[in-house]
C-alpha cells in the first residue's frame, strides 16, 4: 500500500516579507481573474511570462498564505 505524506512548509520571516511585498505589487495590477502578463528578469536577461487569471488568483492566495506566516500543504 502506498501512503501520501503532506508536508506543512511555513515560510521563514523573510520569505514572509517577500511574499507580502509581491502580494501588494500584485494587487495593484489589476483586477480579480484576469489573465497577466509578467516580466522576469534572471541573470541579467528579461523573460515575458503570460499566466492565465485562474493561475493569477492561485497565486495571489499563495503569497497572502506566506504573507501572515501560513503553511503550504
Amino acid at each position: 500500500m502506498y501512503k501520501s505524506v503532506h508536508l506543512q512548509l511555513h515560510p521563514t520571516p523573510v520569505d514572509a516579507a517577500i511574499a507580502q511585498s509581491a502580494h501588494e505589487a500584485l494587487s495593484s495590477c489589476g483586477s480579480k481573474g484576469q489573465p497577466l502578463a509578467l516580466r522576469v528578469r534572471h541573470s541579467e536577461q528579461d523573460q515575458p511570462v503570460h499566466s492565465p487569471g485562474r493561475s493569477v488568483d492561485l497565486l495571489m492566495q499563495v503569497l497572502k498564505t506566506l504573507a501572515t506566516g501560513g503553511a503550504l500543504r
